[in-house]
């Protein structure tokens, strides 16, 4: 089969020329060259995965039509940033129409899922390639796609380190657009499209009392008015830090934007957006006269990020978006009390609404449910502003004490998404993207990339055709394991999430308080849990699930051993990466269920070691019998102590490290003071 792919330009044969030529782009300025080498890029893998499926496919780059089969990239407009695209079918063809040169990329990727392509996780192992391809599928009509969250679809990544290209390829099949350059790899996010954020909690280091100034004085010593004021405290260095900064002192702010352009010179010169939050305190705003005169917490932090618009307005960098955030954290959370600066507005500034303590066994909208109920009457505020600024959402589907567990969303994501985006949201981002390994969890990253783009898409179809391209014939048990396994964790908020002892903590957080002796205060349980009978109950009952789906698990790996040869194994002269890398590919979703029974296994430790520490709390707190509770945890303890969880990614460190399981529960201090305090009781 003879395919012309075609292109705008005179030569249109060197597109794979071009498609590599990304570090001699100026993408901000160059604005023709930038979209050039993106609409080539796009060409290039069109070309490359339809040889995948159609090996005899004869496939050349022109500028013209002729009697060949063809498939016409045009960009509309090479100035345009929005990610809209249309595929049109054609008598002997098809064009593929972007608004802009990412939707020309995304309008590839589109026409390559047509033929059965999925890209559910980076790499090889995550790909799904079509066999027995015959001929290109076309759409039967004109298909016009456009982005629900247009303002962003992406994640806050954790740590530093210069992740695979594979990750941003990963990204960009999927249409995600949101991220954070990586000095190795600028160019490349560029090229596919991607938006560079940066910041967060900056302002910890901006204002640290102990930082040195120019005249060799400390920040503290020349500034001791910049630090909130607590009433019945008296402020010091050491604890200058635990109430939110006096931010109506503008000399203040005009250090803090001052700081931050000098990052955005040197730090964070590809940087599209900054995020200027608070202190990650969850503590008490400043409490002088002037700052109760600007009204709430939310009314601080925007009268400090107005300062700092005013002063980024004054520079070349003024077309840098700031945003602040709504998070219990930074005393934030609920809208301001009075009208927001009329500058954010106008330069278009953002807030992230980020729910740390929302429950996932109900809907974020569900009235009744102690945390849920109060953050989506947060949402529906910041968004009832006039007028308002634009709101994203920034989720917790991998962060906080079940980072790097194996939980699913599958029930709530949809409805949820759905619900911000009518709130308002038009973007959204999410803490953390796994540090390596999606098994199952690839799911979430599918889910999570369609909906941002259409938050009505049809999730049933979606997760069918996941199990059914993932686990082929197995699809059906798959299924099953994954439903098992989102119902063990449903609790998950109240039994591990961050929070605080005076406001919302889970039985993990209240856990962490205990000496391991007789508790000497109640567990709080707050409304989703009857009792501790209840809790333990429970926990239980999603280790029996786990086993479950462990079991069947367990049952497809026999089978696949047993029955499941197919010659990928056969002999060769001489073993070396690339042979074994080919191998482990050709395995398919052999490698992946073994991958999905590895997270299944932690999950369900660390359920059953929880269940076994309330069950021990319970017979201490209640004087109920514990006999042979501690020897069930001290099993619990050594198993988990004796296997390494997925690699993870720490700041604190030198990069990388590998956790035990027992680590990964947060619960081994909470162990050792039980046995510690066993002969004492």
């Amino acid at each position: 089969m003879k395919i012309r792919i075609i292109l705008p330009y005179e030569d249109a044969y060197k597109a794979e020329y071009y498609a590599t030529t990304e570090k001699e782009v100026d993408f901000k300025n160059d604005l023709e060259l930038a979209s050039k080498v993106t609409v080539c890029f796009a060409a290039s893998e069109l070309k490359k995965y339809i040889k995948m499926a159609l090996e005899s496919a004869d496939i050349s780059f022109y500028n013209k039509v002729n009697e060949d089969f063809y498939i016409k990239l045009t960009v509309l407009d090479v100035k345009c940033t929005e990610d809209d695209y249309k595929l049109i079918p054609l008598e002997n063809g098809i064009e593929i129409i972007g608004s802009g040169r990412s939707g020309v990329l995304y309008g590839t990727y589109e026409f390559l899922k047509l033929q059965g392509y999925r890209w559910f996780a980076p790499g090889d192992k995550g790909e799904i390639v079509p066999v027995g391809l015959k001929t290109l599928i076309l759409p039967e009509k004109e298909m016009t796609f456009s982005p629900d969250m247009k303002d962003g679809r992406g994640f806050d990544l954790e740590g530093t380190l210069p992740e695979s290209d594979l990750l941003w390829y990963w990204m960009a099949r999927n249409r995600f657009n949101y991220g954070v350059a990586r000095t190795d790899y600028t160019a490349l996010q560029r090229k596919l499209c991607i938006k560079f954020k940066h910041g967060g909690h900056i302002l910890t280091g901006i204002v640290n009392p102990n930082r040195v100034l120019p005249n060799g004085k400390t920040l503290w010593e020349e500034h001791p008015e910049w630090y909130g004021k607590v009433e019945d405290r008296v402020t010091t260095p050491d604890n200058a830090l635990h109430c939110q900064l006096c931010l109506s002192n503008d000399e203040l702010n005009n250090f803090i934007a001052d700081d931050i352009i000098e990052k955005l010179r040197k730090d964070w010169p590809e940087a599209d957006k900054i995020d200027i939050w608070g202190l990650d305190i969850w503590n008490n705003i400043c409490c002088c006269e002037k700052c109760k005169a600007l009204g709430n917490g939310s009314d601080q932090a925007l009268h400090m990020l107005s300062k700092i618009r005013d002063r980024l307005n004054e520079t070349d960098l003024k077309y840098i978006k700031i945003g602040t955030l709504a998070y219990d954290g930074t005393a934030t959370m609920m809208p301001p009390e009075k009208p927001i600066p009329q500058n954010l507005i106008d330069a278009g500034d953002y807030i992230t609404l980020y729910p740390i303590t929302r429950c996932y066994r109900h809907f974020i909208d569900t009235d009744g449910c102690q945390e849920n109920e109060r953050y989506y009457k947060a949402i529906e505020g910041w968004n009832a502003m006039t007028p308002a600024m634009p709101i994203m959402i920034g989720e917790y589907y991998n962060v906080s004490r079940f980072n790097e567990l194996p939980v699913l969303f599958n029930k709530t994501i949809d409805h949820d998404i759905k619900f911000y985006y009518n709130a308002g949201a038009r973007g959204m981002t999410y803490m953390h993207l796994p540090t390596v390994e999606f098994a199952m969890r690839s799911v979430t990253q599918l889910l999570y990339a369609e909906l941002c783009w259409n938050v009505n898409a049809d999730k049933d179809a979606i997760l069918a055709d996941y199990y059914e391209k993932s686990y082929e014939k197995y699809a059906p048990q798959m299924r099953k394991v994954y439903e098992l396994l989102e119902e063990a964790w449903r609790d998950m908020s109240h039994l591990r999430i961050w929070g605080r002892q005076d406001k919302f903590n889970s039985i993990l957080g209240q856990m962490y308080r205990w000496d391991g002796g007789i508790p000497k205060n109640p567990i709080k349980l707050y409304d989703h849990f009857k009792d501790y009978e209840d809790v333990v109950a429970r926990c239980k009952a999603s280790v029996d699930m786990m086993n479950e789906a462990i079991a069947i698990i367990e049952k497809i790996r026999k089978e696949i051993l047993y029955f499941g040869y197919n010659g990928v194994l056969a002999t060769s002269d001489a073993v070396n990466p690339e042979q074994i890398a080919k191998d482990n590919k050709n395995n398919g979703y052999e490698y992946k269920i073994a991958e999905d029974l590895r997270f299944l296994i932690i999950g369900r430790d660390t359920m059953q070691l929880t269940g076994e520490l309330m069950e021990y709390y319970d017979a201490l707190y209640n004087s109920k019998p514990r006999d042979g509770i501690l020897e069930r945890i001290e099993k619990t303890y050594n198993a988990l102590e004796s296997y390494y969880v997925p690699t993870k990614i720490d700041h604190r460190t030198f990069g990388l490290y590998m956790p035990d399981g027992l680590e990964k529960t947060q619960l081994r201090s909470v162990v050792k003071r039980c046995f510690y305090m066993r002969d004492k009781i």
